[in-house]
């Protein structure tokens, strides 16, 4: 039985797989090799790329800022309800154990 079996198990099959990455630093290279063209589609790569990181490095800055005074905002009202708690359940805890 276990010879039958053998044979008709799937073998497994092979991806042909190629990662591909991203490297900003590198693209920023080339592109400031290709500056040196002075052709206008170099030009208008090299303006949209640097309005690009310009806005989005102010938009992060806002993100930032937004994340810390929620994470706040919710650390004070957590506070502020195990306060209100404790303070509701410590009397009868100490009227429980005595």
């Amino acid at each position: 039985m276990s010879l039958l079996r053998k044979s008709k198990l799937a073998k497994a099959r092979k991806f042909n797989y190629v990662p591909k990455y991203y490297d900003k630093r590198k693209e920023r290279l080339e592109s400031l090799l290709n500056k040196g063209n002075g052709d206008a589609e170099s030009m208008k790569a090299r303006i949209s790329a640097g309005a690009f990181s310009a806005n989005r490095s102010r938009d992060m800055r806002g993100a930032s800022k937004g994340i810390t005074v929620r994470v706040l905002l919710i650390l004070i009202a957590l506070i502020v309800i195990t306060y209100l708690l404790l303070g509701l359940y410590i009397p009868s805890l100490e009227a429980f154990l005595n």
